[in-house]
């Protein structure tokens, strides 16, 4: 029997640090008590109207924390399956998750790009499609990142770097 081997790549994986899971957390549960206290409240005051009156304030509380809360703890995987040239998006936020899966024909090569704060990786698929993986501040970094994603990938890396003179690294001299 002939088995094919399916490659998968993951590109990036944003996992939350301590800092954001103790953060989203603490701003889920704000949230939380500021809606249950509401409607504890409302029905131990037997539905009174001055609850009523009551509920913008207690409303707005637990969305002032739960916007930030969802931001915090939202995280993104890409991979990439080679041998079917398939692009999977993961969102997970708290118990939500959304998968998407991209077709694409083929991958054509891997960019750097000079960003407003620093630098960026694009993968460039089927023309001019593209998908923008992570973003660095240093040079060395996003370097080393978009080399051992192109080399993943078997495509080539073009560094844009400079927009007056890109330069061209095909996949055989990474």
């Amino acid at each position: 029997m002939n088995k094919t081997k399916t490659e998968i790549v993951e590109l990036y994986n944003d996992k939350l640090n301590y800092f954001e899971i103790f953060f989203s957390s603490l701003f889920y549960t704000i949230s939380l008590v500021a809606l249950l206290s509401y409607f504890y409240l409302l029905f131990d005051s037997g539905f009174s109207y001055e609850m009523f009156k009551a509920s913008p304030s207690f409303l707005s509380l637990a969305f002032i924390f739960l916007n930030p809360a969802i931001i915090i703890s939202e995280v993104n995987i890409i991979r990439v399956n080679i041998s079917e040239n398939k692009i999977y998006h993961t969102i997970k936020i708290f118990l939500y998750e959304k998968n998407k899966i991209i077709e694409a024909e083929f991958f054509d090569y891997i960019a750097i790009n000079k960003s407003n704060f620093g630098y960026k990786v694009t993968l460039w698929y089927e023309g001019n499609r593209r998908m923008e993986l992570v973003a660095f501040y240093k040079k060395e970094k996003v370097y080393n990142y978009a080399k051992a994603v192109a080399k993943g990938l078997n495509t080539d890396l073009l560094d844009k770097i400079d927009d007056n003179n890109p330069i061209w690294t095909a996949n055989q001299d990474l």
